[in-house]
């Protein structure tokens, strides 16, 4: 039987302190009693409902959801859902109910649901980021920032996909070599446009960590991944990308290998 879609409200809600919130790099993240709220009513800055993130970890567009999220210091429950997981296919009509697309990551946010991974993100930061930088309001930066969450969803996935899926997915004895190799080159040739654009930047637009750089940075870790293929050095982003709360509280603290 498929499991509740909607969670039921839980014994405890979680507080985020302005110490806390400066300190994010380490998680910083108190749960305290409903029944205690009004003692801490004067020193909380917001008080989140818990929201739920439906969609393996192993997914590179719930990955960059749940990247943001860290980055926002919003906590937030999360149902495995997708290949071997289930729950949004046709034997599941809530999860498609919910999302037509059966796809993942799917939001959840009290009555409110979303689905495709960079709207998610544009409306976490929007909702519960007023003070975040990961998507400013100025008019030019803004555009740039979506002009890079298109690409990668329009341009940079779909020629990463079928080289993922090859060589990772893909049992040696069933690969196209010839159309692997093409794939490859494909793809390379697109971080190359990154790694020239990003000479003499940190981040990809602005002078901040912004949403391009958990969108693209997410799509780099899964290519650099990879064996046997090109991997553009990117020297000042992967420090950029290092500084960022959710890589420094990474076992691996290099989201490059």
């Amino acid at each position: 039987m498929a499991p509740a879609l909607r969670p039921v409200p839980r014994k405890y809600t979680r507080f985020v302190y302005p110490l806390l919130a400066e300190r994010r790099a380490q998680g910083a993240v108190c749960q305290i009693k409903l029944s205690r709220a009004r003692f801490f009513a004067g020193r909380k800055t917001r008080i989140y409902r818990m929201i739920t993130i439906w969609g393996r970890t192993n997914s590179v567009n719930v990955q960059k959801v749940l990247w943001c999220c860290d980055e926002l210091v919003l906590p937030y429950d999360r149902i495995d859902a997708g290949m071997h997981f289930g729950h949004n296919n046709a034997t599941n009509p809530d999860y498609l109910a919910m999302n037509p697309t059966g796809k993942i990551p799917t939001l959840v946010d009290d009555d409110f649901v979303l689905w495709e991974s960079n709207s998610i993100l544009r409306y976490l930061v929007l909702q519960y980021g007023e003070s975040s930088l990961l998507y400013p309001a100025e008019p030019k930066l803004c555009s740039s920032i979506d002009r890079w969450l298109d690409w990668a969803l329009s341009t940079l996935q779909p020629a990463e996909r079928p080289v993922f899926w090859t060589l990772v997915r893909t049992p040696a004895a069933e690969r196209d070599i010839t159309k692997i190799a093409t794939d490859i080159e494909n793809v390379t040739r697109l971080w190359r446009m990154v790694d020239a654009h990003l000479t003499a930047r940190f981040f990809l637009e602005g002078e901040n960590f912004t949403l391009t750089d958990i969108v693209i940075g997410a799509y780099a870790k899964r290519w650099f991944g990879v064996d046997g293929v090109e991997r553009p050095p990117l020297p000042n982003w992967s420090a950029g990308i290092r500084a960022s709360p959710r890589v420094r509280a990474s076992r691996n603290t290099s989201i490059f290998r």
